[in-house]
């Protein structure tokens, strides 16, 4: 066993140690990745009411699922946030500010490397992912955020006709994202 490691590690829900700096297939665990994305709030918690990553992420895949998209593009919108298990919801502000640590990028990408690996779907992710989960987020400031009028929604931001946000407890959240995932991948870990 190596025991030469990058960075430091965090305890998951799933009680394995697990290095977000360099993460290996066998310390990630579908549980923690459901547990925790159902414990995280988008929007850095400036929401209405609790909404947690998983929810989006069940809104993203239930919109890839009902439009025709394949089982492979369905796959990779229910993980599409999946490392934020292990380094948090960063705001998108600052993620795609010129200036965020590239560290925190590097980190992200090879964390989604490896959980691609492990549950064999796609990434990087097709590019109809990135429309589809801003639409998501349309929907999302017009529901959710106290004052979206305040928020100009460019078209790409524009809401998702019938979409309704639920703000699931994290119980729910966690387990219908779980739900989706077997459905998809046929099997738990």
């Amino acid at each position: 066993m190596d025991v030469t490691r990058t960075g430091d590690w965090i305890l998951t829900f799933m009680n394995q140690a697990m290095y977000p700096l360099d993460p290996r297939p066998e310390e990630i665990r579908i549980e923690d990745i459901a547990h925790a994305l159902s414990n995280i709030c988008r929007f850095n918690g400036h929401t209405r009411e609790f909404y947690s990553v998983a929810e989006h992420s069940c809104n993203v895949h239930d919109i890839a699922y009902g439009t025709e998209h394949t089982l492979e593009d369905c796959r990779c919108a229910l993980m599409h946030d999946a490392s934020e298990a292990y380094l948090c919801d960063i705001p998108r502000p600052l993620k795609l500010h010129e200036g965020w640590p590239q560290m925190y990028h590097d980190a992200e990408e090879r964390l989604m490397q490896v959980i691609s690996q492990k549950y064999r779907f796609k990434w990087p992710m097709p590019d109809f992912l990135g429309e589809l989960d801003d639409r998501v987020l349309g929907t999302e400031f017009q529901q959710l955020l106290p004052s979206h009028g305040a928020v100009h929604l460019t078209d790409r931001l524009l809401p998702y006709p019938g979409l309704y946000i639920h703000c699931w407890n994290p119980i729910v959240a966690e387990r219908e994202f779980l739900h989706r995932f077997r459905r998809l991948f046929g099997f738990a870990r």
